[in-house]
This record gives structure tokens, sequence and C-alpha cells, in this order.
């Protein structure tokens, strides 16, 4: 994963839900589960893992919607980009990379959930894949 220095930040499109991270992510990846294609819109999502503890919202909370009884996902409410998920009782989040101020700065290190991929996706890129 590529060495950030100084903040990591990002938000939603029209910049209601500003995030920041006081660490940087601790991990990358593809997920290519059905919940996170429909809740995204797309074929996969991109995250990056974080602790909770590092993760603050400035200026306003997102909306949260409980996707599942094992997972949360955060949303602004203006706007509707999706910007995180939390799973419960866990002490970590994903947040999409394409709501960070600079999507390059993180790369995908694997593809997670492929059991969910979508046929025609072809992966080629070598990363480790997990179900």
């Amino acid at each position: 994963m590529n060495e950030i220095y100084g903040p990591v930040e990002g938000g939603c499109l029209c910049g209601a839900v500003r995030y920041s991270l006081s660490q940087p992510p601790h991990n990358a990846g593809y997920c290519h589960c059905r919940m996170c294609q429909r809740a995204l819109g797309n074929l996969f999502g991109a995250w990056i893992m974080t602790k909770n503890e590092y993760l603050r919202y400035p200026k306003k909370e997102p909306n949260w919607y409980a996707a599942s009884d094992a997972a949360r996902r955060g949303f602004c409410s203006t706007c509707g980009s999706p910007i995180v998920w939390q799973p419960e009782g866990k002490d970590f989040a994903a947040i999409w990379i394409g709501t960070l101020d600079d999507p390059t700065a993180y790369v995908p290190q694997g593809h997670w959930h492929t059991e969910g991929k979508i046929p025609w996706v072809d992966i080629h890129d070598h990363l480790p894949v997990r179900s």
C-alpha cells in the first residue's frame, strides 16, 4: 500500500459530509459481494480499512442504514453518496476509495467476497482472491 504523509481526508459529492483519518488506513481492497453491488450501484466497490477510533466527521456525520444485522452503511442524506461501511460490534470501518480527496493514494491489495462476482467481470490483476 502507498505511504501517505499528511491527513487522509474525503467526503461526499456535495461536501455536506466530510471525514478525516488520524492514521493511514491499514488495508485496501475490492469487495464483490451482492450487498456492495446494490449499495454502490456498481459491479464491485474499492475500499480502504481503518479503525473506528481514527475516523472523524468534522462537519456532519453520515446518515446510517442498517443494511443487515451484521453491518450498517453511512451515506450523505443530501446527495446520496455512499461513504462508509461499519460492521456491528467491530472496531473498524471500510471507506469507499472514490470518496477520498486523493483516490489514487491507496491501491487495493486483493479481492474479497468473490462468490458474488458478476460472471462477466474478469479479474486480471493477479491480486489475492478470497471468497
